[in-house]
């Protein structure tokens, strides 16, 4: 049997309230970190951000810095010798919910 997100919610915190909270609190602080961060997406032939299905959901590929987007670039075999476009968002201001994303080309496609 599959669980939604919600009963899994739900067993945990008929089971042990305390680590439900704490595993909750770790998300929590887990996300605001991410928040806090600058992100890096690189961008699809079409210009839109650079997503991969699994499991059923799409995923959004976003890394910590040009380095780490220079690594899955070179891993990616059917896209040797292609530029590859970013754009980069610094943090979400907690305020607002905005940031000022900016569009660069990588300095590495070969």
């Amino acid at each position: 049997m599959t669980m939604t997100g919600d009963q899994v919610g739900t067993r945990a915190v008929e089971g042990d309230e305390a680590a439900f909270r704490e595993a909750r609190r770790v998300f929590g602080a887990a996300l605001g970190g991410f928040r806090r961060s600058a992100v890096l997406v690189p961008l699809d032939d079409r210009g839109g951000l650079w997503t991969t299905s699994y499991g059923g959901v799409w995923w959004i590929h976003a890394f910590s810095d040009e380095d780490a987007l220079a690594d899955f670039a070179r891993t990616r075999d059917d896209c040797a010798g292609r530029q590859w476009d970013y754009v980069s968002s610094p943090p979400v201001c907690a305020a607002t919910g905005r940031g000022s994303p900016s569009r660069r080309p990588t300095p590495w496609g070969e």
